[in-house]
């Protein structure tokens, strides 16, 4: 029997506690549902308020610092966009160049291939000279011969 005695003792030792606590339990739960005095509901909106604004702190830094990220990026786009124009500026200053001299050339040409009938006959012209400037020498020579004979 003593076996027994000894867990009714912790059941009644237990259930006597439990008793005790519950009422101040069930007050405190009572308490709770209570309805919130204006002190309360203050406080309740302040905390909700804090948490907003931190809530709107947060979106305000992040959408200043992809803002700052966004203008960054846009300068360095702007950047390489004013060296890709200041080359496209130099090559067509080449180009325009280019196609200067390329005319210049292409006169050049015009006038030789204009000269070159010219030249060809003052050609043609020098060397009747020479053989006939070398005939006529030829030909002195002979009078010359013949005199001295």
């Amino acid at each position: 029997m003593p076996r027994i005695y000894l867990p009714c003792r912790l059941l009644a030792c237990l259930l006597t506690s439990v008793l005790i606590i519950s009422p101040s339990i069930a007050a405190d739960d009572a308490a709770s549902q209570l309805p919130a005095t204006g002190a309360e509901q203050l406080r309740g909106a302040i905390e909700r308020t804090v948490l907003q604004k931190q809530t709107a702190d947060k979106e305000l830094t992040l959408r200043q610092g992809a803002a700052a990220v966004a203008t960054q990026r846009v300068q360095e786009l702007q950047k390489q966009l004013d060296e890709a124009q200041k080359r496209a500026a130099i090559e067509a200053q080449q180009v325009l160049v280019l196609q200067q001299t390329g005319a210049a050339l292409e006169k050049q040409l015009a006038d030789m291939n204009a000269s070159l009938p010219k030249q060809e006959a003052a050609d043609q012209l020098v060397s009747t000279a020479a053989r006939i400037s070398t005939r006529l020498d030829t030909m002195m020579s002979a009078q010359a011969q013949l005199q001295n004979q």
